[in-house]
């Protein structure tokens, strides 16, 4: 056997070592990229949080202003239903006053007699009495 050259050993632990050392530098660069993708990610995570937070909040002011406005409907619809009954029930109390009216006789005409009815719905004109 012959034995090995020294300076052939000492060439190749060089090589070898810039080879780590580029290596070593090519991980260190990846592992700063991996850094920065970290931060740019948790940055993104906590903006997602934020935006959906925000989201929540707006969903939850839009369902409140649908309830409310929900409400305000119904309550112009009750007025209105309302003010309907009245209108209605004062209409009928018309219509038998004129149907009272009618059924006058011409003394009760000439002498100024009146239905109760007709009196009763006339009650605050200081006129008819």
């Amino acid at each position: 056997m012959t034995q090995p050259d020294p300076d052939n050993y000492d060439e190749r632990i060089k090589m070898l070592e810039a080879e780590l050392s580029k290596r070593d530098k090519e991980l260190e660069s990846f592992k700063e990229i991996l850094s920065t993708s970290q931060e740019i990610l948790r940055d993104a995570l906590d903006d997602k949080k934020i935006i959906q937070k925000r989201l929540d909040e707006l969903e939850h002011m839009k369902v409140e202003f649908n309830v409310r406005r929900y409400h305000k409907l119904q309550n112009d619809h009750d007025k209105l239903q309302h003010r309907y009954q009245i209108t209605k029930e004062l209409l009928e109390e018309a219509r038998m006053v004129i149907k009272d009216l009618e059924k006058r006789g011409f003394f009760d005409y000439i002498l100024k007699r009146y239905p109760e009815s007709f009196l009763e719905f006339n009650k605050d004109d200081p006129k008819i009495k």
